[in-house]
């Protein structure tokens, strides 16, 4: 598995990105919104700038291949973006089955934000979130997220799965879940938790790697990865705005809800991989 692609992979993907972080971090690029946004846009090439230089090296004639950029339209396209809506709405419901812990109008967790920007909230701001979430920020983050899974679900896993279905959803949701650490440090997923929010988005990532790479498998490209990818970034805020505490552990998919969620799927994908009789 650590052959000599799959670690210069690895190291080029931490160093461009952590690069990327601690040039933003010089320039103060952390200070505002704004300057976060920017430097975490730019910071999520990583792995795809990485995919592209390797295949260009080790893989030079067959880099369509090896990185999975044929689109493949099957029925596991519409499951990539079914299953994070329904893993999304699943964590909601597993969070409040904690007796510290209610639903509430979206608008009321929107409230605050409004009133401090002295702006008038629409009227119906909880369907036009969850609306436009499920459809035009699902689109735009299910393309824009290539430029993580063209690493993780393109090159990273074709180079890894030889090894064996699980093998490789370890090994990536370890190495994926690592990779986000400056921006888990700085408050991004797991405001207040510098250290241990780290190790929380190991095992979120980890979870999710199982559903997601199951996914791409079955679909056959990478695109279907980056379809489920995106969706769940999309719908994320969503299973946090309507649960009166919203902090960790009762922060929607990134927290406890959503790692009971993500279990159960694994404990799917495990059932459903053998019946499908496809190489574990």
């Amino acid at each position: 598995m650590f052959t000599k692609p799959v670690l210069i992979f690895c190291s080029l993907t931490f160093v461009i990105s952590w690069g990327i972080f601690l040039i933003g971090y010089a320039l103060g690029a952390f200070e505002n919104a704004i300057g976060f946004r920017i430097t975490a846009f730019a910071f999520m090439w990583g792995p795809a700038l990485s995919a592209l230089i390797c295949a260009r090296i080790f893989d030079k004639g067959r880099m369509v291949d090896v990185l999975g950029i044929t689109p493949i339209f099957n029925k596991w396209i519409a499951v990539a973006w079914g299953v994070p809506i329904i893993l999304c709405l699943a964590s909601v419901g597993f969070s409040v089955l904690s007796p510290d812990v209610h639903l509430v109008p979206i608008r009321d967790s929107l409230e605050p934000m409004f009133a401090s920007a002295d702006k008038p909230m629409p009227k119906y701001i909880g369907v036009l979130m969850v609306v436009s979430a499920l459809t035009i920020g699902a689109a735009i983050n299910g393309v824009l997220l290539i430029s993580e899974e063209l690493g993780w679900r393109g090159y990273l896993w074709s180079k890894i799965i030889g090894f064996g279905f699980w093998k490789t959803a370890l090994f990536t949701g370890i190495i994926w879940g690592f990779w986000h650490a400056p921006l888990i440090y700085m408050g991004h997923n797991y405001p207040g938790m510098p250290i241990a929010g780290i190790f929380l988005m190991v095992i979120l990532t980890t979870l999710m790697s199982p559903i997601i790479g199951y996914i791409r498998l079955r679909n056959g490209s990478v695109w279907a990865a980056s379809l489920f990818h995106g969706t769940v970034n999309a719908v994320a805020a969503l299973s946090i705005l309507p649960l009166s505490v919203q902090t960790f552990p009762w922060n929607g998919m990134v927290g406890i809800g959503g790692f009971a969620v993500l279990a159960i799927g694994c404990v799917w994908v495990y059932f459903a991989h053998k019946k499908s009789q496809l190489p574990l």
